[in-house]
């Protein structure tokens, strides 16, 4: 391959690097809005929820796909075949517990479960778009799994707003509670996986990567933190409640459905306008 590839986006670096605000960084996000403008260009084109449900399902394997493609690429580069090695490359952060849990639950159809993950992958998503620390913690530039992690992130905004077009669930901020049991979930995961490979995930270590939390000793700056992460999830659900409520009516199956199937749902709907 060539020395630039080999040097600059294939061979992990031996410092690491925090690579944010960067070119890199920017080139990466224009990379991945222009993925997702081209997909909703399509779903507003079609707004059909049942190729919305196709969709979903193409887009969740193929963020699953690109998890076992990083977790190979760590293990088979850095020999890394003992089983504590293993976990330590699947990582337990906010934004990987769910980019497995996430394809899981759209790949077993279990759409009473959207509500539950759907808002907590779009507030990990646009906060990795923003400050993605972490992406280029480990591997400098335009790095295969720079690249990989990204777009992870990006379909993980991309599959948490098509959940609601795709089906009978609709964000409903009285409904708080249900995102935040996952999240409790996820931070006891975090918190046990944290101890047992001594890896901070969550913060459950430290706050280092946030210069404004550092200075803080765990777990005090967790008094900081819960506040603003509830504050952010309420919001988050308080603007997609609004939002998806605005557009998810333009979005049926009308035009693809039999002449029989198309009235009985023109009808249903005129039911409830009255």
């Amino acid at each position: 391959m060539p020395e630039w590839f080999y040097d600059y986006c294939w061979t992990p670096i031996n410092e690491p690097k925090i690579i944010i605000f960067t070119w890199e960084h920017f080139a990466l996000l224009a990379l991945v809005l222009l993925i997702g403008y081209g997909i909703l260009y399509y779903v507003f084109q079609y707004k059909s929820k049942i190729w919305n449900k196709k969709l979903l399902f193409v887009l969740a394997a193929f963020m699953i796909g690109l998890e076992v493609f990083r977790i190979l690429w760590l293990t088979l580069m850095y020999h890394d075949y003992d089983f504590i090695s293993f976990l330590k490359n699947v990582r337990f952060d906010w934004c990987n517990q769910i980019c497995i849990a996430m394809p899981i639950i759209v790949l077993l159809k279990k759409e009473k479960l959207y509500e539950y993950i759907s808002p907590l992958a779009i507030i990990g998503g646009v906060g990795v778009m923003i400050y993605p620390v972490y992406v280029f913690y480990d591997y400098g530039g335009m790095h295969l799994l720079a690249v990989q992690s990204m777009i992870s992130h990006g379909l993980m905004i991309l599959i948490g707003f098509l959940m609601p077009l795709s089906s009978e669930y609709t964000p409903n901020i009285k409904k708080i509670y249900k995102p935040s049991i996952t999240l409790l979930i996820m931070a006891v995961i975090a918190l046990i996986m944290s101890h047992v490979l001594n890896v901070n995930y969550m913060l459950m270590l430290s706050a280092d990567a946030f210069p404004f939390l550092a200075a803080i000793p765990n777990p005090w700056y967790f008094l900081i933190v819960i506040p603003i992460v509830a504050c952010v999830l309420a919001a988050t659900i308080f603007c997609m409640e609004k939002l998806i409520k605005k557009i998810k009516p333009s979005f049926s199956d009308i035009l693809v459905m039999n002449k029989e199937d198309a009235e009985a749902y023109t009808i249903k709907q005129e039911t409830k306008k009255e």
